[in-house]
């Protein structure tokens, strides 16, 4: 381990001497790190995993919450939603800085916003190397099955979207919440919900629909979770 992050370290040295290029930037900040989260492996060992567990909570709950904010600007691009709504400009705020960069390499189409799906994808990569770094195993054991890996990521991150949108939409049904965020909120979840409510009419005017939704949105998770857990050791 100690071994390891000394390699790391060393390599981001290496990086940082052609830091007047952007591939030199970006190479020796993400081999930074890796060092620094391989340095927490080795704490981890002598501290009974406690700091590396916690930078793994941590690290699942910034790129979850950052995986979800790309996903999430690819649904509203889908859903067409004016750039000029608050819900929107938090969205673009939270995102441009790695999007548009992209977007010259990877533009959007009409219909499907290509760049922030392969910036999603992208992200997914750099959470997974972060995650083996911190728990100490080899990077090398990424391959190839590390890009399998991000795109069932990426899925976990979108099933998590869709029960936190489907929840957030039935509070505010429930409160009788009219705004513009609600009615954003609406128009990303119907076609989720309106084919589960031509299935299951209302009864006695309660909506099952959201209900049904997260039900099989936990099992879809469970599922790809154990897929997940059989491609790799860590169960990212």
């Amino acid at each position: 381990m100690i071994q390891a992050t000394s390699a790391s370290w060393h390599r981001y040295t290496s990086y940082w001497r052609i830091r007047g290029t952007a591939t030199g930037r970006i190479l020796s900040f993400l081999t930074l790190l890796v060092a620094i989260f391989q340095l927490i492996g080795c704490v981890n060992l002598m501290e009974n995993k406690m700091f590396g567990d916690i930078a793994r909570f941590l690290l699942n709950t910034i790129f979850t919450l950052f995986g979800a904010a790309l996903l999430l600007r690819a649904w509203l691009f889908i859903a067409r939603i004016a750039p000029d709504n608050p819900l929107m400009e938090a969205i673009l705020q939270a995102t441009n800085w790695l999007v548009l960069p992209l977007r010259r390499i990877i533009p959007a189409s009409r219909s499907i916003d290509w760049t922030s799906l392969f910036a999603t994808w992208l992200a997914a990569i750099i959470f997974i190397i972060l995650m083996v770094a911190v728990s100490g195993g080899s990077l090398g054991s990424l391959l190839p099955a590390g890009f399998i890996i991000a795109i069932l990521t990426m899925i976990k991150w979108a099933l998590n979207l869709s029960i936190w949108l489907t929840l957030i939409m039935v509070l505010i049904s429930w409160f009788n919440l009219r705004s513009l965020g609600a009615e954003i909120l609406m128009k990303l979840t119907a076609p989720l919900l309106n084919p589960l409510r031509r299935i299951v009419p209302p009864l006695g005017g309660i909506d099952l629909s959201p209900l049904i939704l997260l039900t099989i949105v936990e099992i879809l998770l469970i599922i790809v979770t154990h897929i997940t857990m059989s491609v790799t050791i860590f169960g990212l």
